[in-house]
């Protein structure tokens, strides 16, 4: 999901219905941004380095770029321009090494954070690559683990379970929960994820279920910032919160809106999943039948979410003409939109250079840096 993965809170499904989008609640400006840099292919650096699977891009306050590797586990550095410095990390169980990092890496003016989502812990090091320390998620009792943990102020901690996709199970939600101080736990969000049920008949089978994409977007983002805050969206409403960890707990702190609302999906959005889907099963049975369960109750306005180095909050739709549009809300000033071409996957932002990945020839992945225009 990511990091980044999505929140909303729960909604029950609604039935079909004619989709509607409304029209902007308020007319925003937009900011253009332009492709500043590219590197990643290691022919500038003579070939030093093997870049296989993007996950995170992050600048650290001293102007260095890190590249997190899920499939060579590992992290390589970059100078400001892109030259070569280092590779740090690599696979294995042991300190300072990785087994299955995920899409979640921080940066800050002393540290390298990597979180390790198979072995449940997160690699610290410092910014020259050297392991410094290994802090374990808190043990929990789900018989799902977390995909994800953070350690917040005051003796809080929030998990992020995934949803249990299986035959017989029907949960299709993230769940964010909260543990505190004194143990005490709460739920402090529900992610639905763009997944549908598909129920199979034919001839020569009962029912079989499985799991498909809907294209109608997760439910929702989240993102946090450092330990004290996090914002949770609800891409159904289009409403936005910013909660500030206190001493007696939660806080919302801030409220905001998104620009766009969509609507119910109707049943001929699903007429071209469902076709695909019965000739698929014909391999193995003459008269498949395909009917739709768990169906999500809406178009989503966002699906992913990140802070910036500054402290602005990104909140991404899902793409639409090979385009994906974030709504950027400041900590102080207007919100204003900027729209980046769906090649380009935005994993951070500090100030007005956006860093992510996308591929260049033979899909070969690549570290791109967008500019902003100054307003």
């Amino acid at each position: 999901m990511r990091s980044r993965l999505v929140l909303a809170f729960s909604v029950l499904c609604a039935p079909f219905a004619v989709a509607a989008t409304q029209p902007p609640r308020t007319a925003i400006r937009a900011i253009p941004a332009r492709l500043a840099l590219t590197f990643g292919d290691g022919e500038q650096d003579g070939d030093a380095y093997v870049m296989s699977s993007i996950r995170a891009v992050r600048q650290s306050p001293t102007g260095d770029i890190y590249v997190l590797d899920a499939k060579e586990a590992d992290v390589k550095q970059f100078t400001s321009s892109g030259k070569y410095v280092r590779t740090f990390a690599r696979r294995g169980s042991g300190p300072g090494e990785l087994t299955g990092p995920s899409f979640r890496m921080e940066v800050t003016d002393r540290e390298v954070v990597v979180t390790d989502n198979m072995l449940r812990r997160n690699a610290v090091f410092s910014l020259a690559g050297k392991h410094i320390r290994t802090v374990n998620h808190v043990a929990r009792s789900e018989r799902t683990a977390p995909v994800e943990s953070h350690a917040m102020r005051f003796g809080f901690s929030v998990a992020v379970s995934p949803p249990q996709i299986a035959a017989n199970v029907s949960d299709l939600n993230w769940r964010l929960v909260m543990q505190g101080p004194a143990k005490q736990r709460d739920t402090l969000g529900v992610i639905r994820a763009g997944l549908i049920s598909v129920n199979v008949d034919g001839a020569t089978r009962h029912i079989t279920t499985s799991f498909e994409e809907t294209g109608l977007g997760h439910g929702g983002a989240y993102a946090f910032l450092g330990d004290s805050l996090m914002a949770i969206v609800d891409g159904y409403r289009g409403e936005v919160r910013w909660i500030m960890f206190t001493p007696q707990g939660p806080s919302v702190r801030r409220r905001a809106s998104l620009t766009t609302i969509k609507g119910a999906p109707r049943v001929a959005d699903f007429d071209s999943l469902k076709r695909m889907l019965e000739q698929r099963w014909k391999r193995s049975d003459p008269n498949p039948r395909v009917t739709f369960s768990n169906v999500p109750p809406g178009y989503s306005v966002a699906n992913q979410a990140l802070f910036g180095a500054d402290g602005a909050l990104w909140v991404g739709a899902p793409p639409a003409n090979n385009r994906v549009q974030w709504t950027v809300f400041p900590r102080v000033g207007e919100s204003f939109l900027v729209e980046l071409p769906v090649s380009f996957t935005m994993t951070s932002a500090n100030g007005t250079r956006l860093y992510g990945y996308g591929k260049g020839h033979d899909d070969i992945p690549l570290v791109m840096v967008y500019q902003l225009s100054t307003p």
